[in-house]
């Protein structure tokens, strides 16, 4: 089943690093919970916090994404 996952809204200011931060974010998401979904989430999540901030993303601004 094919799954789509918007990403939120937010303004890029620099997008180096939010492919490898997203592949990170599914993968944690994967690994925690098994369930596809989540790590889709996750990985969005992840890449997302990552391009809207000057360096990579922590924790809290991921998790504020969700």
């Amino acid at each position: 089943m094919a799954r789509k996952q918007a990403p939120p809204k937010g303004e890029v200011v620099n997008s180096v690093g939010a492919g490898d931060s997203m592949v990170a974010g599914f993968l944690s998401g994967y690994l925690q919970t098994g369930d596809y979904g989540y790590a889709l989430k996750l990985g969005t999540a992840a890449g997302s916090a990552t391009a809207f901030t000057s360096w990579l993303a922590g924790r809290k601004a991921i998790l504020g994404m969700l």
